[in-house]
């Protein structure tokens, strides 16, 4: 699929969802005992995370690919 920005696509319920993440930025990589969030905020909009199982990627790999310093 090709689109202007970045997008994340999640399976639910009923099909299959997408968001675009070219306005939220990255603000941290939160891990705990069950997935790894990040953290996203939209500064006109408010806040959003995504959740990734704990045996999905690393949260290294997660901090190089959404948080840009």
């Amino acid at each position: 699929m090709r689109r202007d920005s970045p997008i994340f696509v999640f399976s639910k319920r009923k099909g299959v969802g997408l968001v675009g993440l070219g306005t939220l930025q990255a603000t941290d990589v939160v891990e705990s005992g069950f997935f790894r969030r990040v953290d996203l905020e939209r500064p006109d909009e408010g806040r959003a995370c995504i959740f990734f199982a704990h045996d999905g990627p690393s949260a290294e790999s997660l901090r190089a690919e959404f948080i840009f310093t």
